[in-house]
C-alpha cells in the first residue's frame, strides 16, 4: 500500500536503513567514505522527490545526484527489499533508467523535471514544505542539512546518468 500522506512517506523513507548499501558502495570504490552521510541524505531526498512527483504529476523522470545514485544502485541489487520499499512508498516499482547521456535530450528533460519538482515550492523551499523544518535546522544525521542543497549539488555534479520515478 502506497504512502498517500506526506507523514507516512517521510516515515517510510526515514525507516530505510541505508548503511549496508552505503558500505557496499564504498567497498566497490564507487563512494568515498567521507561522503557516506551526504550520499544517504541525498538518496533520501531523491526518494522523497519521487514520492512528490508521484503525488503531484506522476510523469517525467527524476535525476539523482551522483552520490545518491551510488546508494540507489546498491539498494536496487537488494531486489526483494527494494521492490517492497517501492510498493510501500509509491505503490509500484521505481524504475531505474541507466545510460542517460548528459546533454542528450532525455537527460536534459529529466534534469529540468527534477529542477521543477524540487524548486516548485517557492521561497519556503523543499525542506520546509515537505519536511516541516527550516533550512539548516535539521538535527538528525540521516536528515542532514543537505536537503536544501540537493539542487545545488545536482547542478554542480550535472546529475547522474540514470533517472527514475516517472509514470508509466
Amino acid at each position: 500500500m502506497a504512502a498517500w500522506r506526506k507523514s507516512t512517506a517521510v516515515e517510510t523513507i526515514r525507516a530505510l536503513d541505508l548503511h549496508g548499501y552505503a558500505a557496499r558502495a564504498v567497498e566497490a570504490g564507487h563512494l568515498d567514505p567521507g561522503q557516506v552521510e551526504a550520499a544517504m541524505a541525498e538518496y533520501r531526498q531523491f526518494l522523497l522527490l519521487i514520492w512528490v512527483n508521484r503525488m503531484v504529476t506522476d510523469e517525467g523522470f527524476l535525476i539523482p545526484t551522483l552520490r545518491a545514485d551510488q546508494i540507489w544502485h546498491e539498494h536496487i541489487l537488494d531486489s526483494a527489499a527494494y521492490r517492497d520499499f517501492c510498493t510501500r512508498l509509491v505503490n509500484r516499482y521505481i524504475d531505474h533508467r541507466p545510460g542517460l547521456q548528459r546533454g542528450a535530450p532525455d537527460h536534459d528533460a529529466a534534469l529540468a523535471h527534477t529542477r521543477k519538482v524540487h524548486g516548485g515550492f517557492g521561497e519556503r523551499g523543499f525542506a520546509t514544505t515537505y519536511l516541516g523544518v527550516e533550512a539548516g535546522s535539521m538535527r538528525e544525521g540521516r536528515w542532514a542539512a543537505v536537503f536544501p542543497r540537493f539542487l545545488m549539488t545536482l547542478e554542480a555534479d550535472g546529475g547522474s546518468d540514470c533517472g527514475g520515478g516517472g509514470g508509466d
